[in-house]
């Protein structure tokens, strides 16, 4: 039996939450378990008398209320596996965020281009380390990085937004940019639109973004997205190793995202990768 916590500032689920919990749902009822909902700032004692094994999801970094049930369930030596914000424990499993990046870009690559522009939101970018380095290396490719910061509201973040990818549009002149995470991948894609640039025909856009956000304008997005489904998926299939005897510890586990071919990237046919004129 699972336990899924809910931060207590998460009372409107989230995307990300959601797909976090229809993950779980679908292991448990595969494995013939029920799956109990609960908030973090409900006391866990009553649990603790249970058999249960306890699928902590963290909704945020400074969730004091999640971090004492881990650190319970800890102490008690419980099974517990946390998935959501990394707080450094040592039974977690999360996206593979390192690969985000290296999945977009070489997509693009093996579609032919060699001049590729990135613009990622900052706190993304630092995060997930969104960045040349995460990127498979070839002598012919060449990686512009534009991040943009996404703090003082909306209509400012969408003005970083656009300002970054003017930048990269004049300075770098690719033929294939990678946008998001999001929302923001939307309106970097109405940013290119707006200015008369066809999507894909004069440039493949790959997104790093849920399903929520895989449409714009009647094209499919192609896109990466973080493999939330996936993660709780295997956080019960750890839970249930852990109850019948598999070790109290599940280590660190990264689960490699899903790149979804869609309609807002193309493969080059003639020669690839040169700077196009006119923008």
């Amino acid at each position: 039996m699972v336990i899924r916590l809910d931060s207590a500032e998460m009372e409107n689920t989230t995307a990300v939450a959601h797909d976090s919990i229809e993950g779980a749902q679908a292991a448990c009822v595969e494995a013939g378990l029920p799956l109990v909902l609960t908030r973090s700032d409900v006391d866990p004692e009553k649990y603790l008398r249970l058999r249960y094994g306890f699928l902590v999801v963290i909704g945020a970094a400074n969730d004091a209320d999640a971090a004492r049930w881990a650190q319970i369930l800890h102490t008690a030596r419980r099974p517990f596996v946390s998935i959501g914000v990394d707080k450094g424990w040592a039974n977690h499993i999360q996206p593979d965020g390192g690969r985000i990046a290296q999945s977009a870009v070489e997509h693009l690559y093996q579609s032919g281009h060699r001049r590729i522009a990135l613009v990622p939101r900052v706190s993304f970018a630092g995060k997930l380390r969104f960045g040349p380095e995460q990127v498979i290396p070839h002598p012919d490719l060449a990686l512009g990085v534009y991040p943009f910061e996404t703090t003082g509201g909306w209509d400012l973040c969408r003005a970083n937004l656009e300002e970054a990818m003017g930048r990269a549009m004049s300075e770098w002149q690719p033929t294939g940019i990678v946008v998001g995470p999001d929302q923001f991948a939307l309106f970097g894609l109405d940013y290119l639109a707006n200015r008369g640039l066809r999507v894909p025909e004069d440039l493949s856009v790959v997104t790093c973004c849920p399903s929520v956000f895989s449409e714009w304008r009647g094209l499919r997005i192609t896109r990466v997205d973080n493999p939330h489904r996936e993660v709780a998926r295997r956080a019960v299939e750890e839970l249930i190793k852990m109850g019948g005897g598999g070790g109290y510890s599940c280590g660190r586990i990264a689960v490699a995202p899903a790149l979804f071919q869609g309609e807002t990237s193309r493969l080059i046919t003639g020669p690839a990768g040169s700077p196009r004129s006119g923008t």
